[in-house]
């Protein structure tokens, strides 16, 4: 028989005070819930220690390399040129409403998801191109090619100058947020347009016309304006997608609607040129 105060049970028994401390505390995880403010300092801080330790390496070795290297840089960099991607799509968006007058119907929804594509990709170029170009004149950070020995923290703020609007780097932006809005609405090819993106934006601190953390800051602002706009299209029922199919038709398409009014606008022209004559000239007869 078994006493209430034997030694089994008391081994057996575990306070709920001692359960609770023997117990080891979940570990919070920081990464998860962060505020944008913290998010915003820790930025700071690593876009610091990169202008410490890696802008003055990049800039060094950039003075270095090869002409033929430097010519192949120059040609990458230009797909962070906005004039590109903005008048591309401006001429896309143009021929999907010549397209649509002459196919009123669809079905598939292709043709209004290419629309919304190429909307998305302009707004994110646009948007982020004007953001970071106000950025870099307010900022006024000294490029690493306004002077031989110039150092990696020269600010001059509203200098409204070329040579003192470094940061963050303009092309870097578009250049980044042109990849990302192409890499989110056409899944197949993400990495090669990120690839391209990536390396036009990383092309600036090698050509010596930016510092390495000029580039980074630039991916980032282009990849949160992208997101940004990405989020609020999708809340106002766009759909994103290029199907080479849809676009071969709307090209297609805006080429015949563009050669009927060409043939509508030479027939007015004609038949103005004739009332003129008859105006002019009512005794001569037409050839």
């Amino acid at each position: 028989m078994k006493h209430a105060g034997s030694g089994e049970e008391l081994l057996t028994q575990v306070r709920p005070e001692e359960a609770t401390s023997a117990a080891p505390a979940p570990v919070p995880n920081l990464a998860a819930g962060q505020s944008r403010l913290s998010l915003a300092i820790s930025l700071a801080c690593a876009l610091f220690l990169v202008a410490v330790a890696v802008d003055p390496v990049v800039r060094d070795y950039a003075r270095s390399l090869d002409p033929t290297l430097v010519g192949a840089l120059r040609l990458a960099t230009e797909f962070g040129n906005s004039a590109w991607p903005l008048g591309i799509g401006l001429l896309l968006l143009a021929c999907i409403a010549l397209a649509r007058r002459r196919i009123p119907d669809d079905p598939s929804g292709s043709l209004a998801q290419l629309r919304s594509t190429l909307m998305f990709m302009i707004a994110s170029v646009a948007v982020s191109g004007i953001l970071a170009n106000l950025a870099k004149n307010v900022i006024g950070r000294a490029r690493p090619s306004a002077m031989p020995d110039i150092g990696v923290l020269e600010f001059s703020p509203l200098a409204l100058m070329p040579s003192w609007a470094a940061f963050p780097s303009g092309h870097a932006t578009t250049a980044t947020a042109c990849a990302v809005a192409l890499a989110l609405s056409c899944p197949r090819y993400a990495w090669a347009w990120l690839s391209v993106g990536g390396i036009a934006a990383l092309s600036r601190p090698f050509l010596a016309v930016h510092w390495m953390s000029d580039a980074l800051a630039g991916m980032v602002l282009g990849t949160v304006i992208t997101l940004a706009i990405r989020k609020a299209m999708l809340a106002r029922g766009h759909r994103f997608g290029v199907e080479p199919g849809a676009l071969a038709q709307s090209l297609a398409a805006a080429l015949a609607e563009i050669g009927g009014l060409a043939g509508k606008g030479l027939g007015l022209g004609q038949s103005a040129l004739r009332a003129f004559r008859r105006k002019a000239f009512p005794g001569r007869t037409e050839d």
